[in-house]
């Protein structure tokens, strides 16, 4: 009896954590929290290259890139022309993290680095964009994209 409730107990505390450690596979983009600069980064690519929603690559930006990215009037074109990133529909977007850094000692910016794999004309390509955060009223907002050179 006793070796009986032991074994119990070890279930029920293996169980315990087995279901403890499996919430965040039900969070988008690998269990990143929404307001992670991970997270915003994903989404505001995933809304240009594979949703084409432009309200929401403005609500991920701050004010001076909203400006930006308006001058574009499309996904398309800010993709083709400003990012220079062209790619057949399903683009896969992924956190590259060996470029990931806080930059300023306030803790007030930020970067992360985007792995895209796509095809353009048949081609697979890789390319690797840094995308630069400020924190404006305690949230992250991409403040500019560029090379990883």
């Amino acid at each position: 009896m006793k070796g009986g409730v032991s074994k119990l107990i070890f279930l029920l505390i293996l169980s315990s954590y087995l279901f403890a450690c499996n919430g965040h596979h039900d969070r988008p983009f690998g269990g990143f929290s929404s307001e992670s600069p991970e997270y915003k980064a994903l989404s505001f690519f995933q809304a240009n290259y594979n949703t084409n929603d432009f309200d929401t690559m403005l609500a991920l930006s701050s004010v001076k890139y909203q400006q930006t990215i308006q001058a574009y009037q499309s996904p398309n074109s800010f993709s083709r022309y400003l990012l220079n990133l062209q790619y057949d529909q399903g683009v896969d977007i992924n956190i590259d993290r060996s470029f990931s850094e806080i930059t300023s000692k306030t803790g007030d910016r930020t970067s992360v680095t985007i792995l895209f794999t796509g095809h353009n004309h048949g081609r697979k390509i890789k390319e690797l964009k840094r995308v630069l955060f400020i924190k404006e009223q305690n949230k992250w907002l991409i403040n500019d994209i560029e090379p990883v050179v």
